[in-house]
């Protein structure tokens, strides 16, 4: 059986002091003459960044500040002159600074300490940085120490946007089956499973949550009373570690597959047409949207999967079917949005029904020459050679 566990680099603390005296001892093995990178948003500053630096060796105050952020793709951005530095690079903020400094730690190979302030993403441990709306080829952190004191603080929304991105793990499981019985591609057997697991988790936990004396007041109309569970479960300790657990092995299992795949498919093409369309995160965010997605394409694909077993080779049709009762959902994605108060449809993010074909014939083109769901769906493809 594959390994789910988390890498000993990823560490968990219940107070910023004992997060700021494990910083202090990695920041130890380098020489005092070497100042360490900081790369920190002003609003992370103010909630994170200013009550962990101010408890370290005050040496150690004496940091580089980073560049802005728009700055790292300009072509003639000179990231030799960050390579000659051999002193860590610290990150303290949301998405957008830790992919950044993801990005920044790949291109000269600095060591990187990453703090995340929220969690709102797989992004958080995976070898993938946006930026500027480009998907880069990046590195994982080499620490990623967590402060749950602070992510308990963070908004709900910000909760649910990650839980969005690990319910998309199912979907673009789904897509990947189809991908290699139809296309033959290679993709990690460890990796696909490290996905599910890393989702399964996480949905497990929230039903255990839910049941029994919660069940009907999850299940009635009563947004008030929802809210009120709904934040007693996401402010508890042991629901973060494991949504945090469940976010790293979404990134180890991208990074084993050298690839997004495991993670995202049809429901992230779908998002990324959104964008495009709309605005990045005007209609909602990356996470719940990929999540509406979901929920939306799940069915066709369990469509496609019975109409493929028709035309496919027996062979492949019954590696398909196999797939799809390894990974197979034991909850329904619409009642668990409902349980979780999240959009469920695209009319819940604002977006019409008559909108909807333009942003399916727009999704492929998105992640071009990646197969999944939707290449049936707009190529009527149906047939295998």
């Amino acid at each position: 059986m594959y390994r789910t566990e988390i890498p000993d680099s990823v560490i968990f603390f219940e107070e910023t002091k004992t997060l700021a005296s494990k910083l202090a001892d990695i920041l130890a093995n380098y020489s005092d003459t070497e100042k360490p990178l900081l790369i920190c948003g002003q609003n992370s500053y103010k909630e994170l960044a200013h009550s962990v630096l101010e408890q370290l060796n005050p040496n150690k105050l004496n940091l580089e500040v980073s560049p802005a952020i728009e700055e790292i793709l300009e072509p003639e951005f000179d990231f030799q002159g960050y390579s000659k530095s051999n002193s860590p690079v610290i990150a303290i903020g949301g998405g957008k600074i830790l992919d950044y400094a993801k990005y920044l730690t790949f291109k000269t190979g600095r060591l990187l300490i990453s703090i995340p302030s929220n969690a709102s993403h797989d992004g958080i441990f995976s070898p993938i940085s946006v930026i500027s709306g480009l998907s880069l080829g990046s590195k994982r952190p080499d620490y990623l120490l967590i402060p749950l004191n602070i992510l308990k603080k963070a908004p709900v929304i910000s909760i649910q946007s990650g839980i969005g991105d690990l319910i998309a793990n199912f979907t673009a499981i789904y897509d990947a089956s189809l991908s290699k019985a139809i296309k033959h591609e290679a993709i990690s057997e460890e990796a696909l499973f490290l996905s599910y697991s890393a989702s399964k988790a996480i949905t497990d936990m929230i039903y255990e949550y839910c049941n029994a004396d919660r069940l009907t007041s999850f299940l009635s109309n009563n947004t008030e009373k929802r809210k009120i569970l709904l934040e007693a479960l996401f402010r508890s300790y042991t629901f973060l570690k494991q949504f945090i657990h469940s976010l790293v092995l979404s990134g180890i299992a991208m990074d084993m597959a050298k690839s997004s795949r495991p993670c995202s498919g049809s429901e992230h093409m779908i998002s990324h047409a959104i964008d495009k369309l709309y605005g990045h995160g005007v209609k909602a965010t990356h996470g719940i949207q990929v999540a509406v997605a979901s929920n939306y394409i799940i069915e066709k694909q369990i469509k496609s999967l019975q109409n493929l077993s028709q035309s496919l080779p027996p062979h492949l049709a019954e590696a398909l079917q196999r797939d799809f009762q390894t990974y197979k959902l034991d909850f329904n994605i619409d009642e668990l949005l409902f349980l979780l108060s999240m959009p469920r449809n695209f009319q819940d993010i604002g977006i019409k029904e008559e909108e909807i074909p333009q942003i399916l014939e727009l999704a492929p083109t998105t992640r071009a020459g990646k197969f999944s769901v939707l290449t049936l769906l707009t190529e009527n493809l149906q047939t295998h050679n």
